[in-house]
């Protein structure tokens, strides 16, 4: 015989967790630091537009574009996820029933921009491979998406240790806590960048927006 649902929940008893000043220190050694973060980039669409940048002609920076993404990610976010639902009544209050999971918006990313401005160059030549300028055609979708990773890593405070951890954690001293691996991205929307005389005292950033398919966790043995 079929199970259905009622709607009728039971009832818990009351908690009885301790409630006081040395058991809140005892189980928060320390909380978790946004600057604490990592931004990594693969695969067929960055790799492309390395290519078309010019990046060979950039030095020290080409040979090592990968990490002047990393380095010079600003900012950054973890996505959010929700989940559509419509209304369904048969007797009653209204249930929501869900449908469909949705992943929130875009993925904005800022960069500090380097000293040859290679960033800005290497996603114009991302969307330059996207749509051809000349002849209007489009690329195929497989071969412009690529994926990023983002990870958080733990204070040092955590660990024992002195001060905080970089947002770059040397090899072996700090591992991530948590990350996720957002799939089949390409660069949306490249910002504008303002110039003017009265920016003398800050530096030039860049904006980008991400278009992405999906994200997900990634497993703590994958660290």
């Amino acid at each position: 015989m079929g199970q259905y649902f009622t709607g009728r929940t039971e009832l818990m008893p009351a908690p009885r967790i301790k409630n006081n000043l040395n058991d809140f220190k005892s189980r928060f050694k320390t909380v978790v630091k946004p600057t604490l973060y990592e931004a990594t980039i693969f695969g067929n669409g960055w790799s492309k537009a390395k290519e078309l940048s010019g990046v060979q002609e950039l030095g020290p920076i080409g040979s090592d574009a990968d990490k002047t993404f990393i380095i010079n990610c600003e900012v950054a976010s973890f996505p959010g996820e929700a989940m559509s639902t419509q209304p369904n009544r048969i007797y009653g209050p209204v249930r929501e029933m869900v449908y469909e999971k949705l992943f929130s918006g875009d993925l904005q990313l800022t960069f500090r921009m380097d000293e040859k401005m290679f960033l800005r160059k290497v996603f114009s030549a991302w969307q330059g491979f996207i749509q051809s300028a000349d002849s209007g055609d489009f690329e195929y979708y497989s071969n412009f998406v690529s994926t990023i990773e983002l990870y958080q890593y733990p204070t040092r405070q955590a660990q024992g240790m002195q001060g905080e951890g970089p947002a770059l954690a040397p090899e072996g001293l700090d591992k991530p806590i948590y990350g996720v691996r957002i799939n089949e991205v390409y660069p949306k929307s490249v910002g504008a960048i303002e110039l003017g005389y009265e920016q003398k005292d800050t530096y030039m950033k860049q904006t980008v927006d991400f278009a992405f398919r999906n994200w997900e966790e990634i497993p703590a043995d994958e660290f």
